[in-house]
């Protein structure tokens, strides 16, 4: 489920959220993937099945009120109740967040961006991850209380609920996992003037490490 639709200035180089997600999930051996756009309004059917249904990132606010998200609101909710499985990634972990009770606002301390080391909260059968995870984040809103029913098991010193689970059902997290570190950076410069020449210079000098997300990736293909 795609988010968001990118200016024309970075779709040209990157695509969509839609085509990073499908180059991701190219780690899992005969996925084969269906891609729509709820900002489109091309949500599927509620009688169509699925393994898997992913919600993509998005600039957009999860806490807005837009016709279009509470559309996808409410198919969401209605695809959480067929017990459908669910990946929310930044905007989806934030949007799935808000329909179980959660708080999502703006973040006090502003913009978290570039490659960041998260720590590994919980243990999550079947799933053998790292104690850390260096992934990379473009946000400024996030989640602020924990949702009725989640997990931590990701968590950042500045987004204490970056990674929710619930249950067996839903798996969330803030770090954006499909990611390139030419994306980010291609971002970060549009966002320049916006964020402050700091926080740029600070973001962009961390994308010199390398992240973790093509191996949260293939080991989640595992664990789904």
């Amino acid at each position: 489920m795609d988010c968001d639709v990118l200016p024309r200035a970075l779709a040209g180089k990157h695509g969509s959220y839609a085509l990073m997600m499908r180059r991701a999930l190219s780690a899992w051996p005969g996925c084969e993937v269906h891609s729509c756009n709820a900002v489109l309004g091309t949500l599927p059917p509620l009688d169509e099945r699925f393994e898997l249904v992913l919600v993509t990132g998005s600039k957009a606010d999860a806490f807005a009120d837009e016709p279009w998200l509470l559309r996808l609101l409410d198919w969401l909710e209605a695809r959480i109740g067929q017990g459908q499985q669910l990946l929310g990634i930044c905007f989806g972990h934030q949007l799935i967040a808000r329909l179980h009770g959660a708080r999502v606002a703006r973040a006090t301390q502003g913009w978290q961006l570039g490659a960041l080391d998260y720590r590994r909260e919980a243990v999550l059968p079947g799933l053998s991850l790292p104690a850390t995870l260096r992934l990379l984040a473009s946000h400024r809103d996030q989640v602020q209380s924990l949702p009725s029913g989640g997990q931590v098991w990701l968590r950042h010193e500045s987004c204490p609920y970056a990674g929710l689970r619930y249950g067996k059902q839903i798996l969330t997290m803030q770090p954006h996992p499909e990611f390139s570190s030419d994306y980010l950076a291609a971002l970060l410069e549009k966002r320049r003037a916006e964020i402050g020449e700091t926080a740029y210079r600070q973001a962009l000098a961390s994308l010199a490490r390398s992240h973790q997300g093509p191996l949260l990736f293939s080991l989640l293909a595992d664990w789904l």
